[in-house]
């Protein structure tokens, strides 16, 4: 890594470099454990065992060594995570800053069909209700659908999965246009400039006038609590979106 990143910051223009990590590395206990030792708090080094009380610290970003080109090292996720990158690089040493997306507990699968640039997919089909969703909060929405299915709604909502913000699916949304009068936007990110209203400005910029009814983070602050409560509270768990999608149904 010192080789490199001496390397690197001769290189002219801008530069990225990626980084394929093993969490734990080199640390039995945390090769064995990735989630506990992601944040463990105070422990033993020499044992592995962790101090009880001890308050797990994971920061934003970590200072690193003033040679190193690459100084700040901001979080910067997809979806909410993005309004940030704009606010966070001033933290970081000009005029290199790293940009990590984590991973979480995603499952690397071989032989997957390539994701195309701006291109949603079609979940499921339906007639009455058009469900525009985009992250994982689209297994959610799936899970509603299809309780509300085994209630006697069955065909009554397409599923779209819009997997990018920008560029946007103009073929999704056109269709989405042209079919249907209901259409629902979930997103677990904040409404505004989020998907829900790209939607709705679609919408308008091509003289289509469905309802529009937009789920996700409002302008307001969130209670603390854990991430199953929060999505409770927002109505973006698997009984609130039944509770919602049945409530555009019926109108």
């Amino acid at each position: 890594m010192e080789r490199i990143l001496s390397e690197i910051k001769n290189y002219k223009g801008p530069k990225v470099l990626h980084i394929v990590t093993r969490k734990g590395c080199g640390y039995e206990p945390a090769e064995k454990d990735q989630t506990t030792w992601h944040a463990p708090g105070e422990f033993n080094a020499e044992t592995g065992e962790r101090i009880q009380g001890a308050a797990a610290n994971t920061p934003l970003w970590q200072e690193g060594s003033s040679a190193s080109p690459v100084i700040g090292a901001p979080i910067i996720m997809f979806g909410t995570g993005r309004r940030y990158a704009k606010s966070s690089s001033p933290w970081c040493v000009a005029p290199s800053f790293a940009i990590r997306y984590p991973r979480g507990r995603s499952v690397m699968r071989p032989n997957l069909p390539p994701v195309e640039l701006g291109q949603g997919a079609y979940i499921r089909r339906g007639t009455e209700v058009a469900v525009l969703s985009i992250g994982a909060i689209g297994n959610t929405v799936s899970e509603a659908i299809e309780a509300l299915s085994e209630k006697g709604r069955r065909g009554k909502f397409a599923h779209f999965d819009m997997r990018w913000l920008k560029p946007i699916d103009d073929n999704i949304l056109h269709q989405v246009g042209e079919n249907f009068q209901k259409v629902i936007t979930v997103e677990d990110g904040v409404t505004e400039g989020g998907l829900g209203s790209a939607v709705v400005e679609y919408m308008a910029e091509h003289n289509y006038s469905p309802t529009i009814v937009r789920l996700g983070i409002h302008d307001r602050f969130v209670e603390h609590g854990s991430t199953q409560e929060l999505y409770h509270l927002l109505k973006l768990d698997k009984e609130g979106l039944c509770e919602s999608l049945l409530q555009v149904l019926e109108r």
